[in-house]
């Protein structure tokens, strides 16, 4: 639409996840509910970019390491429901990269052990 502009932050974001969206790869691809999985992230452009946050659906992954330019190794959270979800990188100047659909939680099994941080709202 012409005289429509459009935040360069927003183009970048966009781009990010067009490009790497072939090359980019989660493994393994689920899990269990209760999180703790270990995951790799492959693809490119992950070094030198300052501090990150992945997301594995809406929650925060922990122990996130940048091993190299093209992979990234975390720990999945704790689900709040099972099924498959996106994963979401975000670079600290706001740029997001977004795998649709590229991890799935199992169903719960009765048996996980209670969030300790969701009462303080320190889990996500």
């Amino acid at each position: 639409m012409p005289g429509v502009r459009v935040p360069a932050i927003a183009l970048l974001s966009l781009t990010l996840a067009a490009c790497g969206r072939g090359e980019l790869r989660v493994t393994p691809t689920s899990g269990a509910f209760a999180g703790g999985e270990s995951l790799t992230i492959t693809g490119r452009g992950f070094a030198g970019r300052g501090p990150l946050v992945v997301y594995v659906c809406e929650r925060s992954a922990k122990g996130i390491v940048v091993e190299s330019d093209r992979m990234i190794r975390l720990r999945t959270p704790r689900a709040d429901k099972a099924g498959s979800c996106d994963v979401r990188i975000v670079f600290d100047g706001g740029e997001t990269i977004t795998i649709s659909d590229a991890f799935t939680y199992a169903e719960p099994t009765g048996e996980e052990a209670d969030d300790p941080f969701a009462s303080l709202g320190a889990g996500e």
